[in-house]
Order: structure tokens, then sequence, then C-alpha cells
């Protein structure tokens, strides 16, 4: 059985916010930390007792009814069932369910989420029944929402996977379709997640004497599985960026273009179109600065190295959207640069050694921190820097 977490639960906050800078909550914000950290290190039986202090603090300051306080079950849940302890983390994430409806909301995302979270932990505790009713729940507020997103799409997943495990196969059909076609949207035919479920849909197909449907489908996921080891990347057409707010309605296309373009090779069926939507979009926006210095100058003016520059340039844009309220400059030009590094170091036997690129990774190797050093030092200053994007 598969064991997909929705992509908002565990992207919750993982360090509480505190109004006020506390003694106790700086105690807190550590317990909470070293918790993460041991959750992160798999060492879940130690996280579930850092969890189960930390929760146990958090009630007796802020109450139950407190969002901080259900968060934090909610990873207490979290390591409960990496530590293989079902039952308890069934248990735990009744409770998250249970305190936010009474106490938040009973019809938002994160209630649905929540749902969606102990179908999952009573799915693998061979309850597919209660499972399913927490999946049908956490569907109906989430459609009432009008919003089709990953979340969604993973709702939609697990509702298939408990139907059909509670024999309500032609139920689990009809879900998997709908989150195939939320994903086509969003990723593309082509994108890991998209061609992992189509294989499920095949099993249910299958599982409900579908025989001819199992058998196309499983024709065409074979084609994708093919065509994505070539580098077909479903991206978007390419338009014409005429002003700013062009751009900005947009931005989800061109994030789509830097992932597909630094997680690539050169050879790639669709590298060359994500690298003229990158160019485009770069142009004539005016979300992201992207600051251009010598190095990035040597690397535009020979034809071996050009490539590099627009993996530097989707690493930039892309952190930088993502990180903009929480990250200088500096450091997204030193994350931009590692970006760069790691597609040359996959791309290098394609295009031969860069001169300026090699320096970096020749300090890597005997000194990690010179390197980090030297990229810091060569961000291009204010008073030197072209930002202007260049073809």
């Amino acid at each position: 059985m598969k064991k997909l977490l929705l992509m908002a639960v565990l992207l919750l906050s993982t360090n509480a916010t505190f109004a006020q800078k506390t003694g106790e909550d700086e105690q807190l914000k550590k317990m909470n930390d070293a918790a993460l950290k041991l959750l992160g290190e798999e060492k879940y039986e130690q996280a579930v007792e850092a969890y189960t202090n930390y929760t146990a603090k958090l009630k007796s300051i802020k109450g139950e009814s407190d969002t901080t306080y259900i968060e934090g079950l909610v990873f207490l849940g979290k390591a409960y069932f990496r530590a293989k302890r079902i039952n308890k983390a069934v248990e735990t994430a009744q409770k998250v369910v249970d305190l936010y409806g009474k106490h938040v909301s009973t019809n938002d995302k994160r209630y649905a989420w929540y749902l969606d979270n102990l179908s999952l932990y009573l799915a693998s505790n061979n309850k597919s029944k209660e499972a399913l009713a927490c999946s049908k729940k956490a569907l109906e507020i989430y459609e009432n929402l009008y919003v089709h997103d990953r979340d969604m799409a993973s709702i939609l997943i697990h509702a298939a996977e408990n139907s059909f495990f509670a024999e309500e196969k032609e139920a689990a059909i009809k879900y998997q379709l709908r989150a195939l076609a939320i994903m086509k949207d969003l990723q593309g035919i082509h994108s890991e997640q998209y061609i992992e479920e189509a294989k499920y849909l095949v099993g249910y197909y299958s599982g409900n004497g579908q025989e001819d449907k199992a058998k196309s489908l499983n024709e065409e996921v074979e084609k994708l599985e093919k065509e994505k080891k070539e580098g077909y990347g479903d991206l978007p057409k390419l338009v014409k960026f005429e002003t700013p707010e062009d751009c900005k309605k947009h931005t989800e296309d061109m994030l789509k273009c830097c992932r597909f373009y630094i997680n690539h090779l050169f050879t790639a069926h669709d590298i060359d179109d994500a690298a003229k939507y990158i160019i485009a979009w770069t142009e004539t926006s005016d979300q992201v600065t992207i600051p251009i210095g010598k190095v990035e100058l040597e690397l535009i003016s020979s034809e071996k190295s050009r490539p590099y520059i627009y993996s530097y340039f989707a690493g930039y844009t892309l952190y930088a959207l993502e990180n903009n309220e929480i990250k200088t400059e500096e450091d997204l030009y030193e994350t931009a640069v590692v970006v760069m590094l790691n597609h040359y170091i996959s791309n290098k036997k394609l295009t031969g050694e860069v001169k300026v690129l090699e320096k970096y990774l020749s300090l890597y190797n005997k000194d990690k921190q010179k390197m980090f050093d030297l990229i810091r030092k060569n961000f291009p200053k204010d008073d030197t820097k072209d930002k202007k994007k260049k073809k």
C-alpha cells in the first residue's frame, strides 16, 4: 500500500510562530527544533518522546485549542507512524481532527488535510472502510472550496485506494481518474507522479475485471515512461511577454520550466524549449532581478558555457520566488550558483569543461568552505553589477 502524505501536511510550519520572545517561547522553539531534527534523522522512537514532551509543554502553556499545539500533535502522529506504532498514530491523528474541528473549523483546507492524514493511518491499520469515510469527508470539504490543486489530487488518490480496498472498485476508478486529470494539468503526463498513479489505475481496472482498459492504459504508461527518459516535459507553450504583468500571469509556467531545466541533461527532448521560456520571461519580468557579474558574463560569452547561464537564471528565479521574503540577494546568488554547479557536474561530459566552473569545483574538493567563500566574493556588488538579463 502506498504511503502518500499530503504535501500541505508535510509542509506545515515546523517552527512555531511566537508573538513575543519570552523565555517559554525560546524553550518551546528549542524543543520543537530538537524533535524535528530527530524526525529528520529517522530516530523515530526518540522523536516520539521529544514530540510528546513538546506537545505536553505546549498544552500546559497555550491550551489544547491553540493551533500550535494541534500542529505539534500532527508531527507527534507522524513520529508514531514512522515508528510503526500505528494505533498511536491513529489515536493522535483522530485527536487532531477532533480538536481542530471543535476549536477552529470543520470546513477549511486544514481540516480536510487532517482528515486525509487520519485516513492514511487508518488505511495502514487495515481499516479501509473507516479510512474511506475520512477520505470522503475531506473530499467533500475540498469540493466545496472549488480548488483543484495538488492536495485535492492527493485526497482523491487516497479516496481511490481506500475505495479499492473497501471493495468499492468503480469508485476507486472514478477517484483515480479525477486525480490524474488534476495532475495532468498541474504536472503533465510525463511527470513521475502522474506515471506512478496511472500504474495504480491499471491495477484498479484489472481488479474490477476491465482488462481491456487495463491493457490499453498499461501500453500508454510504457510509452510515457520511454518519452520521460528521452526528456519530454509537457512544458507550456512560449508566449510573447510584452509587459511584467504578462509574466506574472505565467509565473507557475516559468517555475515549471525552471525545474525542468535544472533537473535534465542538455540532451533532453524539451530542454531548448525550457531555455527559451526562461530567457523570454526573465527579460521582461520585474518579479526577479538577477544579478550579473564577471563570472556570469564569462559564461554568456562562450557557446560552450552559455547553457549554464540558463541554469543560473533558473536556479535564481526558482528560489527567489519561493524564498524572496526570507533570503537575501547574496543567499539567493549562492543557491543559484550551487544549482548551476550541480547542473554542470551532470552535463560537463556533453559540453566539456568550463574553466570558471571548474575553479569552483576544484576548491570544493579541497575545502568546501573556500568554494562558498569564493561564490560570496564573486557576488556582483551594487556598484558594478549589471542586472540586465542577457541572451
